[in-house]
């Protein structure tokens, strides 16, 4: 018997309020996380993968309407009260933000921040134990003389420095879930492989479950044992990451490796999906990709694929397939 994933998330659907009536920003999703498993969600800006994440975490303002099922190591946590969440944040479940410089507060001290995290979920630490155990942190995460960095602001980090030690804040209490939002953006490649480098081991370490939220196609092959492609709010296709990379089933998914630059493609240039993702409040019927899909039929546009299991993946595509020839290069 297979056991129960750490996170499992049943249809959940996200309204937020919008001027001209209530806007679908996720639609009836479904996925898991297993133990010591590495999710990476894909898609591009608008396709709900961080709301996706901030609805597991309870982060969304007040005026969003969450519906479905959000299980976390069993236990049903969607709706919970903000004190009973508070409690699973940093403790069972974190997230480290897109952008740490905005995330961490100025005018802390970083090892202020770092103990504010392990004093907060274990009362009986004291200050000096506190410190001693933010340094510890700050040196698994790879920061160099831990002890000063403690008393330095994060403007004084650099970039890949203020990852790390958002890393070292989400990790601090041995979360089961760590969600990591983009944690890759506008770092130099070199920065970027230390910081997944950074991910993979406490994953390793802690034997915590690991969420990647990303862009990157590359970041996902190096780092997710399942991929999740998102698109306009809803799952798109999810599966193994070695059989979705190397023969996806959704023309989105065939879109998006087709952008992603590669060696054996010599000058050839590089392919694009033409057109942008749909706002909220303009989603077309059916399926909300076909303006852009080269193999949209009439039924693509009237009806709304559901996923279907199309060998060990999930699809949401009348046709899947149906793009790989036309998009090869």
């Amino acid at each position: 018997m297979m056991s129960e994933p750490l996170l499992q998330v049943s249809s959940l659907t996200v309204t937020l309020p919008g001027g001209a009536g209530p806007l679908h920003a996720i639609m009836d999703l479904n996925f898991s996380v297993r133990r010591g498993g590495t999710l990476g969600i894909v898609g591009e800006s608008g396709s709900g993968k961080s709301i996706t994440m901030l609805s597991v975490m309870g982060l969304l303002p007040r005026a969003a309407s969450v519906t479905g099922s959000v299980r976390l190591q069993g236990r049903e946590i969607l709706g919970l009260p903000n004190a009973e969440l508070a409690r699973l944040r940093g403790k069972s479940m974190a997230m480290i933000f897109q952008d740490p410089l905005t995330a961490m507060n100025p005018v802390l001290t970083v090892g202020v921040q770092v103990t504010e995290s392990l004093r907060l979920h274990d009362r009986s630490l004291s200050r000096r134990a506190a410190m001693d155990r933010a340094a510890e942190l700050l040196e698994t995460v790879s920061i160099p003389d831990p002890r000063r960095r403690l008393g330095q602001y994060p403007h004084e980090f650099s970039g890949g420095m203020r990852q790390r030690a958002m890393i070292a804040i989400a990790v601090a209490n041995s979360p089961a879930l760590l969600i990591a939002d983009e944690p890759t953006t506008a770092l130099d490649v070199t920065v970027q492989a230390q910081i997944l480098d950074v991910l993979q081991r406490m994953r390793e370490r802690l034997g915590l479950a690991l969420v990647i939220i990303t862009h990157d196609l590359g970041v996902v092959a190096g780092t997710a044992d399942r991929v999740a492609v998102m698109y306009s709010g809803r799952l798109v296709e999810e599966g193994d990451v070695t059989t979705v990379l190397a023969a996806p089933a959704h023309p989105y998914t065939v879109g998006l490796l087709a952008a992603v630059p590669r060696i054996d493609r010599g000058n050839t240039r590089l392919l694009s999906i033409n057109g942008s993702p749909p706002p909220l409040s303009n989603r077309p019927k059916g399926c909300a990709f076909h303006p852009r899909c080269s193999v949209a039929q009439d039924i693509c546009r009237s009806v709304t694929p559901s996923l279907q299991a199309v060998g060990s993946s999930q699809v949401a595509c009348h046709f899947p397939y149906g793009a790989a020839e036309a998009s090869r290069p």
